[in-house]
């Protein structure tokens, strides 16, 4: 099997997993599908580049022609990944749930400003020895 089979054939699973776990069946638009078709056919070119590559490595060929097709591969991998950034898999939007407001705290009781005092003594008075005291 080639390598733009494997990519098509990925998706396409992505796609029917995605579909049977929201119950809604997810199609691509015909931009999307020809996104995805260039992204198949250069999958297949990167699969001959690479096989090049490791023939020419193989056999000892020049660091140009080495440095030359490790470019392209690269290229071909980046091009590849930005068609697919490109596709626009689809979203499910789910039913929105409305949730009942429910209120927790209740009335907001009256606090004293001794509480708010974090070395204020319970017995009254202030905490020696804290920082604040000095």
């Amino acid at each position: 099997m080639h390598a733009g089979q494997k990519l098509r054939r990925r998706v396409n699973a992505a796609l029917m997993r995605a579909a049977d776990d929201t119950g809604v069946k997810l199609e691509l638009s015909e931009v999307e599908t020809w996104l995805l078709d260039r992204a198949c056919e250069l999958e297949d070119q990167r699969e001959q580049l690479q096989a090049r590559l490791d023939d020419v490595l193989a056999h000892g060929a020049g660091a140009e022609t080495v440095i030359n097709l490790s470019a392209e591969v690269r290229r071909v991998v980046a091009t590849t990944a930005d068609l697919l950034a490109r596709v626009d898999f689809p979203r499910v939007d789910f039913p929105r749930v409305d949730f009942p407001r429910v209120d927790f705290h209740g009335p907001v009781p009256a606090i004293e400003e001794a509480a708010l005092d974090p070395f204020a003594n319970p017995q009254g008075g202030r905490q020696l020895g804290c920082a604040r005291d000095g």
